[in-house]
């Protein structure tokens, strides 16, 4: 989205904005403002623009119209055109790392040139400003001369394994709010904006290509893969020449087996994917959806699926993908087959009996696959690698909570103990004979609680010398008892290499509990959505959440996305 402010400095939007400049003749300048460093980035490499400056065009964040507006009438030199620049704009953090200059990015540079990760990693997570320039949340230019970006140079080189964890890396919401010294929110949008200058920005050759140009240009297959399988990539953008990264597959590739490389770009760079859409109040339908890019997280973020949506519904979200199929034909298939097996299956596990279905689909004919859980934001496969680390990171972040909540239980109890119905401070004159008679049997109650409890501690003091610590540590699951949605990651990890799990020590624990229930129990675990888990799980974070214990975290917030 753009806006032409016609030099009216009054125009200005909430939230920042990217404006494009050419660095030779700032005042003279198109003064058009962006909403997105995508939409910025489209009019800088555009012909209108090539024409004008065959040198390229620039673009910089502003906090609004009038900081833009006041940089086009002085032609002051852009913070962004230095990364030695300390100081941060009005709408900027304060950030706490140093700035990297030009000289200290080579050290940087060799890290990617020889795919070096734990080198890559301990480098940048040093200072987070070798990947991210602060002043305008976009990518670190690395290499001056062709203003190359981290992904640039690996794009170029082949170094897969730092392409992979660096764009893990600047997605990282921890990460960025480390940097920024911000908090999640603020991130969320810089984030959209850093990612996007990774996969799209073209450098500043006289070609102008993109990582993806690069990566196909030299047939480094793996990095084509990586990029491409972000939903953000341009995957058919176009060079200052016109060529699209198809366009330039292994043209500078002398190596072997060229032509099944060729086949592997091609099923890359034009393939397909299958999704299903879930409502999250359960009002409609699942949808399903073939699409030649990767399906967007929800039907809002789509236009072309805008007919589905309604401001008193909820919008459709995505549970599952399967992709990317080489053909469109191949994905409508796949997507028949599913839908018929899928719909039988879903009126026996209403829950995730599509899904199910799906992913033995998916394994049975080699298509990659990824689904939604309530512990996550986006769709996982749970037996790749990174689904087994973010499994084990939330469940230590589980564990790291409840341990607070049991502290803040202790005090409750403790509260309760000095306030307790025996001290008569909870009578009040005006109570009804109702409220007076529960009052009456509590205290009832209390005395026997009181008596059984002063047993029970002279009990435990009989028998201290005796105590032994337990053997094993005690049952893990993914809330605070176990679920349906326990037994559904289950079934899925059971069927894993578990040399792959013993990696991670909580997914272990958390499989080896699952491995006490027996087949029964597992199969009738109710559904995180059924009032039967909720009432018989006294112990669980909504019983909890009645009771003040605990806020509502990002589990409940989730709960009613899940069918």
């Amino acid at each position: 989205m753009s806006m032409d402010t016609g030099g009216n400095e009054n125009i200005a939007p909430a939230s920042p904005i990217f404006a494009v400049y050419y660095p030779d003749d700032i005042k003279n300048s198109p003064r058009v403002f962006y909403q997105s460093v995508k939409d910025a980035t489209k009019f800088a490499n555009s012909p209108e623009s090539r024409s004008k400056v065959p040198s390229g065009a620039r673009f910089r964040r502003f906090g609004n119209a009038s900081e833009a507006t006041n940089f086009f009438e002085c032609g002051d030199a852009p913070v962004m055109a230095t990364q030695s620049d300390n100081t941060a704009t009005a709408s900027d953090p304060a950030v706490n790392f140093s700035s990297i200059d030009a000289k200290s990015m080579n050290p940087l540079k060799k890290l990617i040139e020889t795919d070096n990760l734990d080198g890559f990693r301990e480098l940048t997570d040093s200072n987070p400003r070798y990947l991210i320039n602060t002043s305008g949340d976009t990518a670190s230019i690395v290499q001056a001369g062709f203003r190359f970006n981290a992904l640039h140079i690996a794009a170029t080189k082949g170094s897969y394994r730092v392409a992979e964890h660096m764009l893990k890396r600047v997605t990282d919401t921890d990460y960025l709010v480390m940097l920024y010294g911000t908090n999640e929110k603020d991130v969320q949008f810089r984030k959209a904006n850093i990612i996007d200058s990774y996969l799209n920005t073209p450098d500043k050759s006289t070609n102008g290509d993109t990582p993806l140009h690069l990566a196909c240009k030299w047939g480094h297959v793996e990095v084509a893969r990586i990029i491409a399988s972000y939903g953000q990539t341009i995957k058919d953008i176009k060079n200052q020449y016109g060529q699209t990264p198809l366009d330039l597959v292994c043209s500078r590739y002398s190596g072997e087996k060229k032509e099944q490389i060729m086949r592997e770009f091609r099923t890359i760079l034009h393939s397909f994917y299958v999704a299903i859409y879930r409502c999250s109040d359960h009002s409609r339908p699942l949808q399903w959806i073939v699409s030649s890019e990767y399906p967007q997280s929800s039907l809002a973020s789509s236009t072309s699926h805008s007919s589905f949506l309604s401001p008193i519904v909820s919008p459709f979200l995505l549970t599952a993908v399967a992709g990317p199929f080489p053909s469109e034909e191949q994905a409508i298939q796949f997507q028949k087959r599913w839908k018929v097996k899928g719909l039988d299956r879903r009126r026996k596990d209403f829950d995730r009996g599509v899904e199910k279905v799906g992913r033995a689909m998916a394994l049975e004919e080699d298509v990659k696959w990824a689904e939604s859980w309530p512990f996550h934001t986006e769709p996982i496969d749970v037996k790749s690698n990174d689904g087994l680390e973010i499994i084990e990171k939330y469940l230590k972040e589980k564990i790291i909570n409840e341990e607070e909540e049991g502290e803040f239980e202790d005090a409750q109890e403790e509260w309760d103990d000095d306030h307790s119905p025996l001290d008569g401070s909870n009578w009040n004159e005006g109570d009804s004979l109702g409220s007076l008679y529960s009052k009456m049997e509590a205290l009832s109650m209390g005395d026997h609680s009181v008596l059984e409890e002063k047993e029970r501690e002279n009990e435990v003091k009989d028998d201290d010398e005796f105590f032994t610590p337990p053997s094993s540590p005690p049952p893990l699951f993914l809330n605070h008892s176990p679920s349906k949605m326990d037994s559904d990651v289950y079934e899925v990890l059971s069927t894993m290499d578990q040399s792959s799990i013993s990696r991670f020590p909580l997914v272990k624990r958390f499989v080896s509990s699952m491995d006490r229930l027996d087949g029964v129990t597992r199969l009738n675990l109710p559904s995180l959505t059924s009032p039967r888990y909720w009432n018989n799980s006294p112990n669980s974070t909504r019983s909890r959440i009645t009771k003040g214990i605990v806020p509502r975290t990002n589990m409940l917030n989730r709960l009613t996305d899940v069918d």
